[in-house]
Order: structure tokens, then C-alpha cells, then sequence
């Protein structure tokens, strides 16, 4: 897909039809890394394919998206230091 698309070239729709679901079927069972899910983004939408089921909606995605990543990493980071500042002063 990625050749065709890079040359601007439309594949047979059938071979097309054939390919796409077989990204699918794969991509169902174990998620594209994300360079290939950016290719393949890439690639469909230039082959004026639906790349709307590559990015599914996961249930609870809103939630954690309240609380960044970086965030509770910074969290962890300052209470390890806090219980190392601690260790180092002793007992009081």
C-alpha cells in the first residue's frame, strides 16, 4: 500500500480491498507499532481509504487523559526524593 500510495499510483480495488483487510484482521489481534501506524494512516488516506479504525476510541482514554503521564512520573520522581532526603537526616 505504501508504494502505491508514495507514487500516487491506485491499486486494483480488489488487491486494495484484499490488503486493507488484512491490515485490519492483523492490527485487531496485535496493534501497528506507531511508525507503522503512521505509514499506514498515511497511505490509505492518499488511497482514499477509511483510516478511521486505525484509531479506535478506547473506553476510559478521557479519564487518563485528565492526569498526563509526565505528571505522575514528576509524583514518583519527588516522593523518592523526599524519602532519600529523608533516609540521609536520620532518625530525628
Amino acid at each position: 500500500m505504501w508504494a502505491y500510495a508514495k507514487l500516487d499510483l491506485q491499486p486494483d480495488g480488489a488487491a486494495l480491498g484484499e490488503w486493507v483487510a488484512h491490515v485490519q484482521q492483523g492490527h485487531a489481534r496485535t496493534p501497528l507499532l506507531a511508525a507503522d501506524l503512521r505509514n499506514c494512516d498515511v497511505a490509505l488516506a492518499k488511497l482514499g481509504q477509511d483510516t478511521a479504525w486505525l484509531h479506535p476510541e478506547q473506553e476510559g482514554e478521557e479519564e487518563e487523559a485528565a492526569v498526563p503521564e509526565i505528571d505522575t512520573i514528576r509524583e514518583k520522581l519527588a516522593a523518592k526524593a523526599q524519602a532519600a532526603a529523608a533516609r540521609r537526616q536520620g532518625p530525628a
